[in-house]
């Protein structure tokens, strides 16, 4: 998976069974964070989903 691009639409992604992928390559290995764009990528929008969603309840409750 992390040999090329991937997109992926939000309604695409399961941010659970993402975050269990992206924690088990870290632990088989923990190095595989240095110099791994796509990894680094793939943390990246995980997190920006997860953040985002989170901001979209908070800002509808106001």
């Amino acid at each position: 998976m992390l040999n090329s691009r991937w997109l992926f639409e939000e309604d695409e992604l399961d941010l659970s069974e993402l975050l269990e992928y992206l924690r088990a390559l870290i632990a088989d290995d923990r190095k595989i964070m240095h110099g791994n764009s796509e990894l680094r990528r793939l943390i990246r929008e995980y997190d920006f989903l997860k953040y985002k969603k989170a901001f979209d309840i908070s800002a509808t409750s106001e």
